[in-house]
Order: C-alpha cells, then structure tokens, then sequence
C-alpha cells in the first residue's frame, strides 16, 4: 500500500481521536467548537502585566505582573512575590539568564538558589531614589543595564549602580543605534549616550505628543531614527446618557470621588461627572499637561495660578499637595512642564 496514503490514515485517526466529539455524519457525531482556557486548573493571575521576556537561558517565560514575577512554562505558571510584595513594572534578561526587574522606588535581580526558588536582590538599597519613582523600562547594551524611571536613568554595569538625573521628567527610552532616545516632557527628544543628554535640535515639534516607538531609518546615511506618535487633544466621557468630547485645554482640574470625577472646565459651569475613578481617567490624560498632586485631584499645570503653603490655587479653588505626589509634582512644576 502507498506509505503516503498510510500516513494520511494514520493522521486522520490521531484528528479524530484528539478532537472533542459531539456528533459527525460518520460515526454520528460532530466536532464541538468550544474554545477552552489552555491553562484551566491553574494558579489566578493578576489581569495586568507590564513587560515580557523570555530566557535565552531555560527559554522560560517571565511577566512583570500586578502580583510580581510571572513565570510561564507554556503549560504551568509561577507567582514570584517582590519581598515587599511591590508590582512589578519592567522584567529584562541578559545572556545569561539573570533576570532584572523594576518596581515602585526599587529595582534589582533574581537567581535561582538551591532549593531551586527564585530568590530576589536589590541594587537600589546603597541609591538615593526620589519619592514615588517606578522603573517602567529596562535595558542591557554593552555590558550594562539601565533601569529608567521618570526622573533618573540609573546604569548597572554589574559592580556599581549610578544614578543619572533626567534634565526633565522623562516619558519613555528606545535603544536607537547604540545610544538611546529618550523624550522630555515639554522638551523634545534627548540623546543619551549613557552618561549624558543632550537635546536633539528640532525635536521640540513631539514636546506636545506621546513618542510611541523609535527605529534606525535606514534609507539615510546617518540613519535617523523614525518615529510613532500619538497627539490625542480632547478626553470623551459618558455623561447625562451622553458621549462628551472635553478638549485638554480645557480642563482645569478633576475631584476623585471613589468611583465618579468630577471635571472643572473654562467652558462649563458646573462640573462633568462621569462614572469613571480617577486612576482610570489620569492614564487618558497627556502625562506632559496633567499631573494627579493628591489622592482626589489631578491638575492642569498650565492651569495653576500660585502655590501657597503646599496648596494649589487655581481661581477661588485651592487644591492640596499630598506627601505622596509632592516630590513629582514640583519637579514637573519647576521645569515648567
């Protein structure tokens, strides 16, 4: 007999005694098209993860997730919990399998001990970090790793851990020919070449845009870099069984009240509530117009009038600065962001 037809045979049974049978014109069942979870059974994982990357070494993957390090097998999953049960922000792995991670005022690595558990080191314990500061990207090019937070770039070169103070507070960071861009609120885009920044002339033009992505141009001798961006000018909300369009400009300052805000505009006279937290409606907002100064309030900084007493004057409205966002919130203030 033909091996060909043989092996068709063969795999038409494996189909048939693999498949989920319900019923089928041949033997009176047919096949249920039902998706299933692949990992039903297993351990519940926060819905929030915040980096990806997989070893080079046991090509395991790792998630920096809400509940801490995620690792993933492609069958079963692992909780790897930050000692001081922190989110973890950012996760990076260099070539041979040691595994870097950020988180809220702290970054370091994990390695896999004796007992074969991942066990956590910090390198930000000897660093003076600023209040409120978060590691959301991570980076290793030749031969170091550079942790960025809003404010400071700190570099690892596997002995010591210097900080770099950002000259403004700093969106987002893209390895681009061996250096890095990194964008500056209401300031354009910077060189870092690892030590400093300088300023890129005629970047002022994204200071009021989010820079997505960055790549080499390759069509050009000096290999410029090309950019994704994204410049949204108005928020929409539901209100009044509405959709409204507030543009940003607008927007004097937003009242947190649990699960509703209340939106203060030039344009309205009472406040827009709408069922949103004020969590959710500060990530729609540009990071280089708006800033959340208290657990209740996010302001428009072009909006402020004064600052009396760690208060906030905006018209006859004044808004107090909490211990938790004042660090943040003057540095974004004094560089006039």
């Amino acid at each position: 007999m033909n091996k060909h037809f043989l092996l068709q045979i063969a795999v038409t049974l494996v189909l048939i005694g693999c498949s989920p049978m319900t019923s089928n014109p041949l033997f009176g069942i047919v096949p249920s098209h039902e998706i299933k979870p692949h990992l039903s059974g297993n351990i519940s994982v926060s819905s929030q993860n915040w980096g990806i990357c997989q070893s080079p070494v046991n090509h395991l993957i790792y998630f920096a997730n809400t509940q801490g390090l995620i690792e993933y097998d492609g069958v079963s999953a692992k909780i790897w919990k930050h000692p001081e049960h922190k989110i973890i922000r950012s996760v990076q792995i260099d070539q041979k399998g040691l595994i870097f991670t950020g988180a809220f005022e702290d970054f370091g690595y994990w390695i896999e001990e004796k007992d074969c558990n991942l066990h956590y080191y910090s390198l930000a314990a000897n660093i003076s970090i600023p209040q409120n500061d978060e590691i959301w990207k991570i980076y290793i090019q030749k031969g170091k790793v550079y942790f960025q937070s809003f404010t400071s770039i700190y570099v690892y070169d596997y002995k010591t851990v210097k900080r770099i103070s950002a000259p403004t507070i700093i969106l987002f960071m893209f390895p681009v020919n061996g250096q890095f861009i990194v964008q500056g609120l209401s300031a354009g885009l910077y060189w870092f070449n690892g030590e400093t920044f300088s300023l890129i002339p005629g970047s002022e033009i994204f200071n009021q845009a989010k820079v997505h992505a960055a790549q080499p141009n390759l069509s050009t001798p000096i290999q410029t870099p090309a950019l994704e961006t994204s410049a949204s000018q108005f928020l929409l909300v539901k209100a009044d069984y509405q959709t409204l369009r507030i543009h940003f400009d607008t927007i004097l300052y937003i009242e947190g009240l649990k699960d509703y805000v209340k939106i203060f505009t030039t344009k309205d006279i009472k406040p827009i509530i709408t069922h949103l937290n004020i969590k959710s409606i500060n990530e729609k907002l540009p990071p280089n117009g708006f800033t959340r100064v208290h657990k209740s309030y996010i302001v428009s900084m072009s909006k402020i009038n004064s600052i009396t007493k760690n208060r906030i004057v905006m018209g006859e409205k004044w808004i107090p600065i909490g211990d938790n966002y004042k660090e943040l919130f003057f540095q974004k203030f004094n560089s006039g962001s």
